[in-house]
């Protein structure tokens, strides 16, 4: 299995992403909130701001940790894979489209898919209701990918995180 970058390394979705990973460790700490993972992977979600505004928008990070050879897929997974799908199940928040990273291009037998080895993280806009209240916001939801390496597994699992809502994003 051979695998090589698709895409520049200064995308404006790499640079977002820098961008956000800084702001997730000023806001959560370098530990962020863990998310269940895989036998494979690790999973632990950042968020950009450490207080939101109602009717705000605000990056979640998922930064995925996987063992060496295995893999996770992108969005559009080439001839074989299926992308990460991340459910919110609050009300008050509203997940938009995950925002994905150029791939790697990899290529197993006669199949040629696309994602991502070792570190990656994937971005989920969350638009938060402008009837939401301030206070504490407990946001639920579920993250489910594969992690591959000659054979796919299913990972991930249910997660949940308080989110302080208040006047102003912070």
């Amino acid at each position: 299995m051979s695998a090589n970058r698709v895409g520049g390394i200064f995308s404006p979705v790499r640079i977002k992403i820098g961008v956000c990973i800084f702001l997730a460790a000023t806001a959560l700490g370098a530990e962020g909130v863990p998310v269940k993972g895989g036998l494979h992977s690790k999973v632990t979600l950042h968020l950009e701001n450490s207080t939101v505004k109602p009717g705000s928008t605000v990056y979640a990070a998922l930064e995925f940790a996987l063992d060496k050879d295995w893999h996770i897929y992108y969005k559009n997974p080439g001839d074989s894979g299926i992308a990460p799908t991340v459910k919110i199940n609050t009300a008050e928040v509203i997940p938009g489209e995950i925002l994905f990273p150029p791939p790697e291009k990899i290529v197993a037998a006669s199949l040629t898919s696309y994602g991502y080895h070792g570190r990656t993280v994937l971005l989920v806009p969350l638009n938060i209701a402008t009837a939401s209240k301030p206070g504490k916001l407990k946001v639920e939801g579920k993250l489910e990918y594969l992690e591959c390496r000659e054979s796919c597994l299913p990972a991930g699992g249910d997660f949940s995180f308080d989110m302080p809502v208040g006047e102003t994003t912070q």
